[in-house]
């Protein structure tokens, strides 16, 4: 069945590419499929393969969200390889920009560096916290729902550590704002 929505999906329209993506991060976070994911982005974006990226949006996506289902499948190193050239940044939607920082924090506890995660991960909810600022104030309120991904991975992160001030601090941060906007 996989073979057949490839030979009909992939040589279509740029514009099914996202959905494609979305479903192999459904594949690693919901179904931990992560070999099934890192297969459909490679089919999806062959772009990301070689020694230049063609940056874009979707690669960029496409290449975070890799890294992640590799570093879940022990293939840790390969995701750090994959990750080890930062981005054209300027070439990233504003609004995306902490995906990088979260993928290097996930890479980075799978791969059992603590240290840079947890300095990633800061990074990640920095750039978030920045673009959500300069929303309208009523987009605020909604802009942290599909990014809920990030603050459950810094309170698993944090549990797994025995860091229960970094699970509480987390939690509080998210209760505040939701009651600040």
């Amino acid at each position: 069945l996989e073979e057949n929505i490839f030979s009909e999906i992939v040589p279509a329209e740029a514009r099914l590419k996202p959905l494609l993506i979305r479903y192999a991060i459904q594949l690693t976070d919901k179904q931990k499929d992560h070999d099934g994911a890192i297969k459909i982005i490679d089919r999806v974006l062959p772009e990301m393969s070689g020694s230049e990226i063609r940056w874009n949006d979707l690669t960029y996506e496409g290449i975070c969200y890799k890294a992640i289902a590799l570093s879940r499948s022990n293939r840790a190193q390969e995701a750090v390889q994959l990750i080890s050239k930062p981005p054209d940044i300027g070439k990233v939607a504003i609004n995306q920009r902490w995906l990088w920082f979260y993928t290097k924090a996930i890479v980075s506890a799978n791969a059992g560096n603590h240290s840079e995660a947890s300095i990633e991960f800061e990074k990640a909810i920095k750039q978030l916290n920045q673009y959500r600022e300069s929303l309208p104030q009523a987009l605020r309120l909604t802009f942290f729902r599909d990014k809920s991904d990030i603050f459950e991975a810094l309170v698993r992160y944090g549990y797994e550590q025995g860091n229960l001030a970094l699970v509480f601090e987390t939690i509080q941060s998210l209760k505040g704002r939701t009651f600040k906007d």
